[in-house]
């Protein structure tokens, strides 16, 4: 498969549904609205969110980001792009390293393998930092065999694109573009070929020098713009402080990266066999090489307090070129050629993605029936396109099959495209865009108990947070033209699921909703009109019914402290 069938293949996988689908959790809302208001500040430099400084990541997503502004408009799919090309490059990159290190069956295998796994299928598209980062650390390492290597076919250029890639890699994402290739040299050296390598080919002081220059111009400015902060909290809160304490209430879990690999390696996970073989078979030192790198964000991580599955993207290049390299093997990787264990877990693997399509199905049915879960029947379908989509293109290996690769083609795009439809018809963003329209400038938008970051993306404006409903209640006194935003429930999905299950068993059960329209209430005053929404809430998983109070004409009711009769509830229907 050359270059261009294969950025054709990338396209055909990645751009489905990132237009239509709303930006999600709250790092996509975050990145993309920092961005816009970098540009309307006219900075290069310097992200704020909300008005306020974003230290989270360096500058790099921020510029791409800009770059897909300027391509495509300011909107989900301008915002993704950055992520989709990376993403066609990094395959591209890896099928001419697999070909260039085996053969061109290798190339091919380690690029299918590649763009059809569920993790790549998600963060391909995704709005956020990891995909250029990736990309760096991939060609880094590649770099880095080329340099240590016996024969290095540019010695020149390859010290040259290390140290490059480092320096874009940490401007992408921070440290973890110089962790995982430094942990990847200590377990090559040290764990799995334990013999010396030739250290002086990499000339360290320089490239460090190298890497300090491709960073410095933009670190320098943003440290002295911002006092020093940019450091102080985008590492040593960001990073440092991520490592010690787990963020967002999360429990750490031992061994969490090892369970999560189902997930993110599907459906290749199930030719763990088939790695092992390579590497039992092909006991070289490239093969000891490409281990380290798998390994490397698993070392790091498994001792890093918050824990997310994505986490280990820096190694799961390493995966598929083994997986490649297993294609290439003289004596192709069959079922029957696999250890016992490796049949068995392949199995067991393929059937668990036929049991989340089963799962998929059900939730069609037994959705049907609920109020709450009934909108995202769609879901369920969507679940089911994806997954036998994913099963089918593991037929795909050890040699392409063209009906294979059409059929989950289409079944991947059809899920993707109809999950982002049903989830973009329920997002907060997208709904309170439509309700209030573009909002003048001087306009003052407030908000309590839901401060979503995709509400920022979607309305185009600061939101302020006054504290309390007595601090809002003040605000509601004052002139000019104004816009509350107030949580009046929410019923979180795992709950709601516990709670059905609790009825079925006939066993006593507590309401899956926090109420807070005893708030609601205490905020209605003459000139504001109320309207509410229900909307879901990806990021929290839940049902979240909002009050939107608006008074854009600015004239309240200046002589009202107590609540009074109120319009009608204008309620924006569901679908």
């Amino acid at each position: 498969m050359g270059v261009a069938a294969l950025a054709l293949l990338a396209m055909l996988l990645l751009l489905p549904g990132s237009a239509t689908l709303p930006l999600l959790d709250r790092d996509e809302p975050r990145f993309s609205r920092a961005t816009v208001e970098m540009m309307e500040r006219g900075d290069w430099t310097v992200p704020f969110f909300n008005g306020q400084y974003r230290f989270d990541k360096p500058i790099l997503t921020y510029w791409l980001m800009r770059l897909g502004y300027l391509a495509l408009g300011v909107n989900e799919l301008g915002a993704r792009l950055h992520s989709i090309l990376s993403t066609t490059f990094l395959a591209i990159w890896l099928a001419r390293r697999a070909a260039r290190w085996w053969d061109v069956s290798a190339g091919m295998a380690t690029g299918l393998t590649f763009l059809y796994t569920l993790q790549i299928l998600i963060h391909g598209r995704a709005a956020v930092a990891d995909m250029p980062m990736v990309l760096c650390v991939a060609v880094a390492h590649g770099a880095l065999w080329d340099l240590l290597s016996e024969s290095s076919p540019s010695w020149l250029t390859s010290w040259w694109t290390l140290y490059l890639a480092l320096g874009f890699g940490f401007l992408a994402k921070g440290p973890v573009a110089w962790m995982v290739p430094a942990m990847s040299l200590l377990l090559w050296r040290w764990v799995f070929l334990r013999r010396p390598l030739p250290w002086r080919r990499l000339r360290i002081p320089a490239g460090i020098a190298v890497t300090l220059a491709v960073i410095a111009p933009w670190g320098l400015w943003a440290l002295w713009r911002t006092e020093g902060q940019f450091l102080k909290i985008g590492i040593g809160y960001h990073v440092v402080r991520r490592g010690l304490e787990a963020f967002d209430g999360r429990r750490f879990i031992p061994f969490f990266y090892l369970p999560t690999a189902l997930f993110s390696y599907f459906p290749w996970i199930a030719w763990l066999g088939a790695v092992w073989g390579v590497v039992r078979r092909d006991s070289t030192s490239l093969s000891a090489f490409l281990l380290s790198w798998l390994a490397a964000p698993y070392v790091i991580f498994s001792f890093y307090s918050t824990q997310l599955p994505h986490y280990i993207l820096p190694g799961m290049p390493a995966f598929f070129l083994l997986l490649g390299r297993g294609a290439a093997l003289s004596s192709p990787v069959q079922l029957s050629e696999l250890p016992r264990w490796g049949r068995w877990w392949r199995v067991a693997v393929l059937g668990l993605g036929v049991a989340l399509g089963v799962a998929g199905v059900l939730f069609v049915g037994l959705a049907a029936r609920d109020p709450w879960l009934a909108p995202l029947r769609r879901l369920g379908w969507a679940v089911l396109a994806v997954t036998t989509g994913l099963l089918w293109a593991s037929r795909m290996y050890p040699r392409p099959n063209s009906v294979a690769m059409t059929a989950s083609t289409l079944l991947l795009a059809i899920g993707t495209s109809l999950a982002a439809r049903t989830l973009r018809e329920h997002a907060a963003g997208p709904k309170l865009r439509s309700l209030l329209g573009p909002l003048p400038a001087h306009v003052e938008c407030l908000w309590h108990r839901y401060t979503e970051p995709s509400v920022v993306f979607y309305t185009s404006h600061i939101w302020q947070e006054p504290g309390s409903v007595d601090a809002l209640r003040v605000a509601m006194r004052r002139p000019g033209p104004r816009v509350v935003l107030m949580l009046a429930e929410r019923t979180d999905l795992d709950d709601l699921i516990r709670a059905r299950i609790a009825q079925w068993l006939g066993r006593p059960t507590r309401s899956p909703t926090s109420d807070y329209r005893s708030e609601v209430e205490q905020l209605k005053r003459s000139g504001y009109r109320l309207h509410e929404l229900r909307v879901l809430n990806v990021a929290t998983g839940s049902w979240c019914t909002l009050a939107v109070f608006e008074n854009l004409s600015g004239f309240p009711d200046l002589h009202a402290d107590e609540p009074r009769s109120t319009p009608r509830p204008t309620t924006i229907p569901e679908r």
